[in-house]
């Protein structure tokens, strides 16, 4: 990339843009101008690995002025990863937030009654999940608890691409079902989960590939389970998620792994074993935490 394109990218409303216009910096001894352009875009940035790839650019060129006998000292490869690891859930949230707020906005105007649409549900789905990847990818930052009803967070995560006569409910009416935990990571192992059982159950004739979901709460704890018939070989959760591989056309086994990691940030216990042409999803956990 030569001089005049990477400080084109300064501008750029593209934080990717921006990221290659920063490495360039980095890696280039700047002069009085682009070290001057480069303290502008500094000030005016907001995502914090492209900020502190603006400050590093600075420093470097400030430092071969005042010493250019001494060679730049090389980052350790695994503390760059980890510092982009720790950056990662403000980049998803930084690029995703805008988009769903666009998507909103063109459905409100496209959709009537979109308040109660499957158009809006869909929405509100699709931000939860990425509110909780956005939690998977901070490490650092602690889950967001807040009382939910656990009935609505399954509800709100079944897709419109399966028909509802596939799901069969039997979920308790009696009292609250409230849980205190992360909506965005609990949806993320509640639609995975509902999404591989949609799956497996698809290439079967309607009346076998029905899946039965249940809920329960006690006073201090709650369960969820799936349960659906499939065609293919016995596995259980871990061997799926160690290996990647799945029983899907096309799929790598990701979702099982993103559920366990939701369910660990949570302090849940996620079972999956499947037997005898029968898979069963198990997900318990504490009811406040």
């Amino acid at each position: 990339m030569i001089a005049s394109n990477a400080f084109e990218n300064l501008q750029s409303g593209l934080p990717s843009e921006r990221m290659k216009a920063a490495e360039w910096a980095v890696s280039h001894t700047l002069d009085d101008e682009q070290r001057r352009l480069v303290t502008e875009a500094l000030s005016r940035e907001r995502v914090p690995r492209i900020r502190d790839a603006f400050s590093a650019a600075l420093r470097n060129t400030d430092l071969a002025k005042s010493a250019p006998a001494i060679s730049a000292v090389e980052l350790d490869p695994q503390e760059s990863l980890q510092a982009t690891l720790q950056d990662l859930g403000s980049l998803i949230q930084h690029e995703m937030e805008p988009a769903i707020g666009w998507i909103r906005h063109a459905a409100n105007q496209e959709v009537r009654e979109f308040g109660a649409s499957a158009t809006n549900r869909a929405v509100e789905g699709l931000r939860r999940r990425v509110d909780g990847l956005v939690k998977l990818a901070n490490a650092q930052r602690l889950p967001e608890m807040r009382l939910i009803s656990l009935a609505e967070v399954v509800t709100g995560s079944l897709s419109s691409e399966y028909p509802r006569a596939m799901f069969s409910f039997e979920i308790s009416t009696e009292g609250s079902d409230e849980i205190l935990t992360d909506p965005g990571l609990l949806s993320l192992i509640v639609s995975n989960a509902l999404q591989n059982a949609a799956d497996a159950s698809r290439p079967l004739a309607p009346e076998e590939g029905q899946i039965l979901v249940s809920t329960g709460t006690s006073e201090d704890s709650f369960w969820l389970a799936i349960s659906n018939r499939f065609v293919g070989a016995a596995f259980d959760l871990d061997s799926v998620a160690a290996s990647g591989r799945t029983s899907k056309v096309g799929h790598r086994g990701l979702g099982t792994r993103v559920m366990q990691l939701a369910a660990g940030r949570l302090g849940y216990k996620v079972e999956l074993r499947a037997v005898g042409s029968t898979a069963n999803f198990t997900l318990r956990g504490k009811r406040y935490g």
